[in-house]
């Protein structure tokens, strides 16, 4: 771990790992902390990168898109039914 932080370090300067009594801590600078809205930003846009050029897409992300688009679907159908198992009456527009 520590020579992986270090070689991290390079790239994200201030970035470290204090160590106490056998207790890790990786220190990351106030300079690299981004906010959730930043972030949210920034996993955006790598994703429409991937949409535009799947080949930029890591392999193991197919596996990951696949298990989320499941996810979502089923509970989308789950959440259209009642506990009963009957059809929520919807508004039509």
């Amino acid at each position: 771990m520590l020579t992986r932080i270090a070689a991290l370090a390079a790239q994200y300067p201030g970035l470290s790992v204090e160590a106490s009594k056998g207790v890790f801590r990786i220190v990351i600078p106030d300079a690299l902390r981004t906010s959730h809205e930043a972030h949210f930003g920034e996993v955006t846009r790598a994703f429409f990168e991937q949409i535009r050029h799947p080949a930029s897409r890591p392999g193991w992300e197919n596996a990951n898109l696949l298990s989320k688009y499941f996810t979502t679907t089923a509970g989308t159908k789950l959440s259209e039914t009642q506990a009963v198992g009957k059809p929520i009456a919807r508004k039509t527009r």
